[in-house]
């Protein structure tokens, strides 16, 4: 299946959302990197305190130059947030994805409602 994907920015609550699917060659990386810089930038004062939510559950097993071009991309700390979650079922693809966001604030889910409860759940301290 040939890539296909969206990037989605809401600057009221500070969450992007990214949806891959297919196959992903370098150049397709490119270009999910390029829009990603374009609708990042319309979080504006949020940018650096937001969450992002990246579903990769239609996503094929990658090879390993487009792993390479998408552990780029997680390292751009243009784009670096307070929380990252994956969505991604529970395979390969999963143990791949480790590996490339092994130096965030991630975490991985089966399930997006749970993933966005986590990226916006704060735990609160209790004072003693």
């Amino acid at each position: 299946m040939d890539a296909r994907y969206s990037v989605t920015v809401d600057p009221a609550c500070g969450l992007v959302l990214i949806r891959l699917a297919g196959f992903f060659h370098p150049a397709d990386v490119a270009d999910l990197r390029a829009r990603c810089a374009d609708e990042y930038r319309k979080l504006g004062t949020t940018l650096g305190r937001h969450v992002t939510l990246i579903d990769i559950a239609q996503a094929d097993i990658q090879a390993r130059d487009g792993l390479d071009q998408f552990a780029a991309l997680l390292a751009d700390s243009s784009l670096h947030g307070r929380r990252i979650a994956f969505v991604v079922p529970r395979s390969l693809a999963r143990s791949q994805v480790r590996r490339l966001a092994a130096t965030r604030n991630a975490a991985f889910f089966d399930d997006a409602h749970v993933a966005e409860f986590w990226l916006f759940d704060t735990p609160t301290s209790h004072a003693a």
